[in-house]
């Protein structure tokens, strides 16, 4: 998993945080687009992706990007969801 794959990134060379949370961020940002272009599924996956990498960094998830992360989750299954689609099966 790519939250394994960060955490060890981390134990072997500390400066890979700024890479690895310039990842997150594309990730976000990719999310955000396909949401906007009302893609939630893909959405979704981006934003996971997003999330392994930043609760990976961030002990515990304590951190405001994890947590706008998951309002990003929120907001996406809820337009999924009035769309009629089952937000279980991304």
């Amino acid at each position: 998993s790519a939250a394994v794959t960060s955490s060890h990134a981390l134990r072997i060379n500390p400066e890979n945080t700024e890479k690895l949370l310039d990842l997150a961020q594309i990730h976000q940002r990719l999310g955000d687009l396909q949401r906007a272009n009302g893609n939630y599924r893909e959405a979704l996956l981006d934003y996971d992706k997003c999330l392994e990498i930043r609760c990976g960094i961030y002990p515990g998830g304590y951190d405001r990007k994890v947590a706008d992360c998951h309002f990003s989750v929120g907001a996406t299954c809820l337009l999924l969801a009035a769309e009629g689609g089952d937000k279980s099966k991304p």
